[in-house]
């Protein structure tokens, strides 16, 4: 019984230390493959906050000139549609905006009721 017992400790004490190498093994490579996610996840943090800055810049681009051309300029290129609200109106926006494919413009019309401006909102409602 003896050595029956000798080789049961010699077999606890090879699977304990089994054990262990792969404990450790399983360790290392979670570990590292964390890391490499953590990585990853920063470059991409990091890609993301120069994309942000960049459109940023390039939306702040429209009101660079600091006057009301600017301004409205910079709200008719975020709008779904641009009206018009006077019969002179610059040159350069009517054209600007005219010119954008998909945007939808409504021009000054003095004898126009709200009709105009009803199918306006349910041609954008679409």
């Amino acid at each position: 019984m003896s050595a029956r017992n000798e080789a049961k400790k010699k077999l606890n004490v090879r699977f304990i230390k089994i054990e262990a190498e792969i404990q450790e093994q399983l360790t290392k490579s979670i570990s590292s493959d964390f890391e490499n996610r953590l990585r990853i996840l920063q470059q991409e943090k990091n890609d993301n906050e120069e994309k942000l800055k960049e459109a940023r810049k390039k939306e702040l681009e429209f009101f660079k000139d600091i006057n009301n051309v600017a301004m409205f300029r910079g709200g008719a290129a975020f709008a779904d549609a641009v009206t018009f609200g006077a019969e002179k109106v610059d040159k350069k926006l009517v054209e600007e905006f005219s010119k954008i494919k998909g945007k939808k413009t409504l021009p000054y019309n003095a004898e126009s009721d709200l009709t105009d401006y009803l199918q306006l909102y349910n041609d954008l409602s679409k």
